[in-house]
C-alpha cells in the first residue's frame, strides 16, 4: 500500500498486560513516517491484506510473537501528515500476566 498516493490502510497493536500496554520505539524511524518516539507496533497494510492478518504478521515481524489472541477495538478515518487518508484498524490483545517481554536494555 505504500505506492498509493490517496490513502494508506495502517494496522496496529495494543498489547494489554497486567493494565499496562506494550509500547515500541523504532530503529529505522524512516520505515515509519519518520516518527520518532514510542508507539504501538504498527505497520502499513499489504496490498490486499486483511486487517487481523497485518496485525498478526507485525506482532511475528516486530516483536517475534505468534498465536496471540486478536480483538479488533476500533477503526479511526484520518488525514495524515502526508495529506493522504488514512484508514487505522486499531487490535487488541491481552496477554498472560506469566509471558515477559525483554526490550532492549533490560538484563
Amino acid at each position: 500500500m505504500a505506492d498509493c498516493d490517496l490513502h494508506k490502510l495502517v494496522a496496529d497493536v495494543a498489547l494489554v498486560r497486567d493494565g499496562s500496554v506494550l509500547l515500541v520505539r523504532y530503529a529505522d524511524a524512516n520505515r515509519y513516517d519518520h516518527q520518532h518516539g514510542w508507539f504501538l507496533p504498527d505497520d502499513l497494510m499489504q496490498h490486499l491484506e486483511h486487517p487481523e492478518a497485518a496485525a498478526a504478521r507485525i506482532l511475528a515481524e516486530q516483536l517475534d510473537l505468534e498465536g496471540v489472541a486478536l480483538r479488533l477495538g476500533s477503526v479511526e478515518s484520518f488525514r495524515g501528515r502526508d495529506r493522504t487518508w488514512h484508514l487505522a484498524f486499531h487490535h487488541v490483545a491481552e496477554l498472560p500476566s506469566e509471558l515477559a517481554f525483554c526490550i532492549t536494555g533490560c538484563s
